[in-house]
């Protein structure tokens, strides 16, 4: 059995699965979500032979769902510390060959990356 496997069995349950702070995430929504977005990114990453996808996000709701969001792409997650400072960053995102950043930080210079 596979993770993402544990999160496709609950795909109907509306019990709450995570909660975080002031937000919760329902089993069914947490699925929906992260098989919404797997969709969008396997149709971006079509013509490209990527398989890592690194996330750069603190411990949150938004860090589980991109977790899920990877598994069901069949991709290979790299994660990145969120104190990562830029060298450190772009340093891994180029060792590990990554094509895609999932991150909530704006990209003030998208042309360093």
């Amino acid at each position: 059995m596979l993770i993402k496997d544990l999160l496709i069995r609950q795909n109907k349950n509306k019990s709450i699965a995570l909660k975080y702070q002031n937000r919760f995430i329902t089993y069914a929504e947490w699925h929906s979500i992260s098989l919404q977005i797997s969709k969008i990114i396997s149709k971006a990453l079509t013509d490209l032979n990527s398989i890592n996808i690194a996330v750069f996000l603190s411990n949150s709701i938004n860090y589980a769902v991109a977790y899920f969001t990877i598994q069901y792409t069949n991709k290979i997650l790299v994660p990145i510390v969120i104190q990562a400072k830029e060298p450190e960053l772009l340093s891994t995102l180029k060792y590990c060959e990554t094509d895609l950043l999932i991150t909530e930080h704006l990209n003030r210079d998208k042309d360093k990356y």
